[in-house]
C-alpha cells in the first residue's frame, strides 16, 4: 500500500512482473509541493516542483 502525507491524494503506485514497485506522484499545484510516500518499510519525503509528475522505481 502506498501512503502519503496529509490529504495528497494525485498518486498511484503498481508493481512491475519484475518485482520493482513503480510510484507515480503528481503536482497540479503553481507552487512547490512537499510529500512523505511511505510502501512498506521504504520511507522518504521529497518536495515536487510546479505542476509536474514524479516516477521513482523501488527495489527490484
Amino acid at each position: 500500500m502506498l501512503k502519503a502525507s496529509g490529504n495528497y491524494t494525485d498518486r498511484l503506485a503498481f508493481r512491475n512482473p519484475d518485482g520493482h514497485i513503480v510510484l507515480l506522484i503528481a503536482n497540479q499545484q503553481a507552487h512547490e509541493y512537499p510529500v512523505t510516500l511511505q510502501v512498506g518499510d521504504w520511507q522518504t519525503t521529497i518536495t515536487l516542483s510546479p505542476s509536474t509528475i514524479r516516477t521513482i522505481v523501488i527495489g527490484g
